[in-house]
């Protein structure tokens, strides 16, 4: 099942600078390769790596169709 799940974080880009108190907007883009809808619950943590805890996160729920994509805007 893993290469049927196919998801991809298109913004921020791997190694993008984010600053202290900066709106930061995440976008995902997830595909089903799979022969059956899915639903799908997704977290977003924004971790603090020197304080070891997550300081911020976003929530979304979604569906996607079989053999279709969504990009989601969190």
């Amino acid at each position: 099942m893993p290469n049927n799940i196919e998801i991809k974080i298109t913004d921020p880009e791997s190694g993008e600078e984010v600053k202290i108190g900066e709106v930061l907007d995440v976008k995902l883009d997830i595909k089903n390769k799979l022969q059956e809808d899915l639903d799908f619950d997704v977290d977003v943590y924004l971790y603090d790596l020197d304080g070891d805890e997550s300081v911020s996160e976003a929530n979304s729920k979604v569906e996607i169709r079989k053999g279709r994509s969504r990009t989601l805007a969190l």
